[in-house]
């Protein structure tokens, strides 16, 4: 057998690898997300339109049958990367910003709420980034673009972003090639190296807009957390005091359980969580690996 033959029987190998490894739901993301950057970009001007409803129709059908098959994903998840993708029915005001959230992450790689939320402290380059993304916006509802292009490849970058919590995470760097070449059609080979590098880049920007985001709330302000089989969390902070920690309870009942800011668990005698293995019954509910990390969830560094 030549070196050639080898060399493509490696690759349906890895082809048939990394689609077991994958959430079923992303096989079928990754399919609208390829045939939209397929149709839309080509369309005519008097078609784009109608080319563009038909596309907002199969994501809303599309969405509704991986949230029955897979109620796992439901908004909020850490596999949702918009949480406004909850609302079905969207004002005219919601979508703009929407659009403005959607610029701010690929120009700035940061979230819109935390960007408003320097300005509002007198930040000037935040300043000066809001009124960038307004200018932005304007171009593209008046049809005054096209509007500056962004850093980076986008369609590597959006592609990484809806499929990181649904399994390219796992992926080698050979297998995660082989899904681009399925999915994406930028028009550039698919280096194994440089989107291992790239994946790491867009992990990095999840977490850092994640912890962003929980700065821009009050801790006493913050909503609970609720995990795996009914376990929910929620900050507490006495202010006066300086005292913090998380209390974790069953179904946001009495607290059963306590997360000190140097990671000490404190159980409630007879609790779920006071027998062996109760700590990691709390950790494996929201998916984390230490007290600490529970505990960063609500009052990050």
């Amino acid at each position: 057998m030549s070196c050639d033959s080898l060399l493509s029987v490696k690759k349906r190998d890895r082809q048939k690898s990394w689609k077991e490894k994958v959430h079923p739901a992303f096989l079928e993301i990754g399919l609208i997300y390829r045939d939209s950057q397929e149709n839309l970009p080509g369309s005519a001007s008097n078609q784009l339109a109608q080319n563009a409803e038909k596309l907002r129709a199969r994501v809303s059908r599309t969405r509704e049958a991986l949230l029955k098959r897979y109620p796992e994903l439901q908004p909020g998840s850490p596999s949702n990367h918009i949480t406004a993708a909850s609302a079905r029915f969207s004002s005219r005001r919601d979508n703009l910003t929407g659009i403005l959230e959607w610029l701010c992450w690929r120009r700035f790689k940061q979230p819109l709420s935390a960007l408003a939320a320097e300005e509002k402290a007198g930040n000037l380059e935040a300043h000066d980034k809001v009124h960038r993304l307004k200018d932005d916006l304007w171009r593209l509802l008046h049809g005054r673009g096209p509007i500056q292009p962004f850093k980076g490849n986008s369609r590597h970058s959006e592609i990484m972003e809806l499929g990181l919590n649904l399994g390219l995470d796992t992926l080698t760097d050979e297998e995660l090639a082989d899904c681009f070449d399925e999915f994406c059609r930028c028009g550039k080979d698919h280096d194994p190296d440089a989107l291992k590098k790239q994946r790491a880049r867009v992990r990095k920007q999840l977490e850092a807009a994640r912890y962003e985001n929980l700065r821009a709330i009050p801790s006493r302000k913050r909503f609970a957390a609720y995990g795996a089989d009914g376990v929910t969390a929620r900050a507490y902070h006495w202010e006066a005091k300086g005292i913090r920690f998380v209390e974790v309870s069953p179904h946001g009942k009495q607290p059963e359980c306590f997360i000190y800011p140097d990671g000490t668990a404190v159980a409630v005698e007879n609790s779920q969580f006071y027998s062996p293995g109760g700590l990691d019954r709390v950790l494996d509910a929201f998916g984390v690996e230490s007290p600490q990390h529970l505990f960063s969830m609500f009052f990050p560094a």
